[in-house]
Parts: structure tokens; sequence; C-alpha cells
């Protein structure tokens, strides 16, 4: 009883330890379609934006971000964010990672087995689930794109 108690208490050690580093994560507070340059900046520390597209690199992530362009489907002003991509420099365990993917589609791709697919289009985001040469499931990206709330609201009339 007292051995399973010490486990579950270094477990939990872990898992706190491990997610205060994720959820510091300033990626995670950039919203596509609501956020703009001036928030990316805020949220990332970053002195300026390039438009259409920023890259910001950090010790342990590259975060490039997607700002809207002249001609696309997005009736937002044209410094707001459309979409942004995570690429992890270290190993991000999946197990580390701070969500319940009770709602996400779980799908394998077929042209690269090694990958999965975790994605929820309620959320607009999408998680590439990796095994290459790791022990256990990492996340090699993610994905932020407009959520479905989000697309119906700032979808251009046709």
């Amino acid at each position: 009883m007292k051995k399973s108690i010490f486990y579950i208490g270094i477990v939990l050690m872990i898992a706190i330890f491990s997610s205060r580093e994720v959820s510091a994560q300033g990626w995670k507070e950039i919203v596509p379609l609501v956020s703009t340059c001036e928030d990316v900046k805020r949220i990332l520390a970053v002195k300026e934006c390039e438009f259409p597209t920023s890259e910001y690199e950090f010790p342990k992530y590259t975060t490039t971000v997607y700002f809207k362009r002249d001609r696309d489907e997005w009736n937002v002003s044209k410094d707001t964010v459309i979409r942004a991509l995570v690429i992890f420099k270290d190993v991000l365990r999946l197990r580390d990672y701070e969500t319940d993917f009770k709602d996400y589609v779980i799908k394998r791709e077929d042209d690269v087995p090694e990958i999965t697919i975790y994605k929820n289009d309620r959320k607009g985001i999408s998680l590439s689930v990796q095994m290459y040469n790791q022990p256990e499931p990492y996340i090699g990206d993610i994905f932020l794109y407009p959520s479905e709330g989000n697309a119906k609201k700032f979808k251009c009339k046709p």
C-alpha cells in the first residue's frame, strides 16, 4: 500500500513539473481569426511581425504565424492571425501535453505510418504525433487553425 502511494506521488510530481513547462508556452494563447500582430508580439514577447508570415525561433520550438492575405476567405483585419505552426526542437511526449483527447479524431497517415494525427476541428488544433527513434509517442508539431465557431463567424459572405 505504501509503495503504491509512493509511486502515485512520483507520477503526480512528474506530471506537475513537466506540464508547467508545456503550459507556459505562449503559442497556446494565439487564437486564429481573433489574435492580431499586437497579440502575437505580447504573447510571444517579440518585437515585430512580418506580413503575411512571421517565423520566430525559441530555444525549444519554432513558431510560424500566418496572417491574413489580401485575397482570402476571412472577414478580419489584415494584421489578424489566420493560422500558426509550432515545431518542437525537443521531444514533447504526448502524455505530457495538457489536454483531454476524447474530442479528437485520431488517424494514421497512410503514406507515413510512424505519424498519427490528433485533430479537433471544434478547437482548431491538429497535433502530429510521431514515434521516430523514441520509446513512446511524442508531438512533432502543432497546427492551429480557425475553430469551427470562428470559421463560421468570420467567413466572408459570397
